[in-house]
């Protein structure tokens, strides 16, 4: 898993479930120095990555993608075109509650990012969770 041509990235809960789903084709970076070193050859040309490793976390067991990647694009940010989702691991601890500041209950509520309707109740029942 460790290979030159393998990147490894972390991401919240929601953007994880969004590929993993394929609702969400490519992942963003932001330009800077530290994305540049890693992304960028240094004749300025996108690194290749055979592959991605997504984690939902940083524990050992915590839910992981592998996910083909199919280039780097350059525009006014980083743009990880991603492909199909390889294999996954862990996925039952990706049911983290999500608590609003105005819940005081530790109810487990669906919420909004950008155009994609994050529910936890719903992940449960697609994964058998």
């Amino acid at each position: 898993m460790g290979s030159k041509t393998t990147l490894h990235l972390t991401l919240f809960a929601e953007f994880f479930y969004q590929i993993l789903k394929g609702n969400k084709s490519r992942e963003f970076r932001q330009k800077t120095k530290y994305w540049q070193a890693r992304l960028i050859n240094g004749d300025g040309t996108p690194r290749h990555f055979e592959k991605i490793i997504f984690k939902n976390g940083y524990a050992t067991d915590a839910p992981l993608m592998i996910v083909e990647c199919k280039g780097i694009e350059v525009t006014d940010v980083f743009e990880i075109v991603l492909g199909k989702v390889l294999s996954s691991e862990n996925l039952e601890r990706l049911k983290a509650p999500v608590l609003r500041k105005r819940n005081k209950t530790r109810e487990k509520l669906p919420y909004k990012v950008g155009d994609f309707l994050f529910d936890y109740n719903l992940l449960d029942k697609e994964f058998d969770l």
